[in-house]
């Protein structure tokens, strides 16, 4: 099957673009029977490919570049952590040599019980959680119409209504050394 991708792989061509474009990084996993399990390590294109016009596609090209009729599965991940794992021939395992000084290191506690009128530190309680602080009360609302009475009144002698040209002006020369131009 992996001999034959790149034939496979135009056959796709010829019906998708898309979907040959998304498995020019796909591997085959597994194949079990005739279902084909492919593997993207993108897991968007993973999604894309498991779409039934892609995976139909997918299957019709195998079909014709191989024969039979298949099924395509499309999962995210490498190949090698998506095939399901073969079990390799076990040896008996020997128990692990010990010294001396490990093996009185590996003997169990003997069970201690707590010492009388203490119960064991499993039974004891958590303490109880700390009061929350008090969270601000938001500030009181504005009454609007004490806001506009306020605007209404009469400003000072010095509040002068300054020309919002001339403040851009001022604010442009002083902050940026700006100096208008004369034409």
């Amino acid at each position: 099957m992996r001999r034959r991708w790149s034939e496979l792989l135009s056959v796709v061509r010829g019906a998708s673009r898309s979907t040959e474009a998304m498995l020019t990084n796909a591997t085959v996993a597994d194949v079990d029977g005739t279902t084909v399990t492919l593997a993207h390590t993108s897991a968007p294109l993973a999604r894309r490919l498991a779409e039934p016009r892609n995976a139909d596609a997918i299957a019709a090209a195998f079909a014709q570049v191989l024969g039979g009729t298949w099924q395509v599965r499309c999962v995210h991940g490498e190949a090698s952590a998506v095939a399901p794992a073969r079990p390799a021939p076990q040896k008996p395992q020997r128990p692990a040599p010990t010294r001396p000084s490990q093996a009185q290191a590996r003997r169990p506690e003997p069970n201690r019980s707590a010492p009388a009128g203490r119960p064991p530190a499993d039974d004891i309680p958590p303490p109880p959680e700390p009061p929350e602080p008090d969270e601000p009360l938001p500030p009181e609302p504005v009454d609007e119409e004490e806001m506009l009475a306020e605007a209404a009144l009469p400003g000072d002698a010095d509040d002068q209504r300054l020309d919002p040209e001339a403040v851009v002006l001022k604010l442009l020369a002083d902050e940026l050394g700006a100096r208008p131009l004369k034409g």
